[in-house]
């Protein structure tokens, strides 16, 4: 890894209203994120947003026509 990299965190977003412990630590580097630390979450997933199941179908769809990585995958449809 070069000297060029960001720490990048991301809480959950119901931190405040649940008090979720959900959060990830990620290197970027090279446009490119390497998870480093997680917590899960401490409360059930929900899938009902239109964005969050676009995007899931999206990714699954990925993996059987392109031969990218799952982080290659994930990022681009993110």
């Amino acid at each position: 890894m070069d000297k060029n990299y960001e720490i990048v965190e991301i809480c959950c977003e119901k931190k405040k209203s649940e008090k979720c412990k959900g959060y990830t630590i990620t290197i970027l580097n090279d446009s490119s994120h390497y998870l480093q630390k997680y917590f899960n979450h401490t409360h059930a997933s929900q899938t009902n947003s239109s964005n969050i199941a676009k995007n899931i179908a999206d990714i699954k769809q990925q993996t059987l026509t392109t031969r990218n990585q799952p982080i290659q995958i994930i990022q681009i449809t993110l």
